[in-house]
Formats: C-alpha cells, sequence, structure tokens
C-alpha cells in the first residue's frame, strides 16, 4: 500500500489540529495499544501487516476476558 492511500494516512497519520481546553480525550490509537499491550503484543502494526497473524491476534483478543 502506497505512503498516499487512504487507510494507511488514516491509520498512521497524526493531526495537526489542536485538542480544545479541558480533559483530554481518549483516542481510538490510545485505546488500540492499551488493548494490544493487555493481550502481550508489542509492535501491533507489524503483526497487523501480516494479515493470517493478525486474525489470530484478533480472536486471541475477542476470547481476552473484559472485551
Amino acid at each position: 500500500m502506497g505512503n498516499d492511500q487512504i487507510p494507511k494516512r488514516l491509520t498512521m497519520g497524526k493531526p495537526d489540529d489542536t485538542r480544545s481546553w479541558g480533559r483530554h480525550k481518549k483516542r481510538w490509537l490510545d485505546s488500540v495499544n492499551t488493548d494490544m499491550n493487555a493481550i502481550g503484543v508489542r509492535n501491533w502494526r507489524e503483526v497487523a501487516i501480516r494479515r493470517e497473524e493478525w486474525r489470530k491476534t484478533l480472536q486471541k483478543a475477542k476470547t481476552h476476558p473484559g472485551y
């Protein structure tokens, strides 16, 4: 996948906009990192590139208590 394609830009990109005042909102990426760390996956982006391994990881996450 090229660097200019929309899915890659959405997943890997960082917005340039500033956040509003008040408590910081939990971002989607924060949730993904927390969930992947809970099941023992340290570099989830590398795992996601290998589709079969990613499917197995998602199955493992589905069976994890609390998810």
